[in-house]
């Protein structure tokens, strides 16, 4: 199993009423970085990969990493 860090948002559309289910957009991208194998030229960015052992439990809040910190290599 991979784990890819990523960011997502909900974001409320203001021409919609408040109880409208199709009020809120959501959004998500994945974080890259370059690529570190003999392959980095196609393409030149990688999906930053999380450890297993950094995983959130699914009974727990996913951690908060700064994005210097999930950019490191090895995160």
């Amino acid at each position: 199993m991979l784990g890819f860090a990523g960011l997502y948002e909900f974001w409320p559309d203001p021409e919609l009423p408040e109880d409208d289910p199709e009020r809120w957009l959501l959004t998500c991208t994945v974080l890259t970085t370059t690529t570190q194998d003999a392959l980095g030229h196609v393409p030149d960015r990688s999906p930053v990969i999380i450890q297993k052992d950094r995983f959130a439990e699914p009974d727990k809040r996913p951690q908060r990493v700064s994005a210097h910190e999930a950019t490191k290599k090895g995160c």
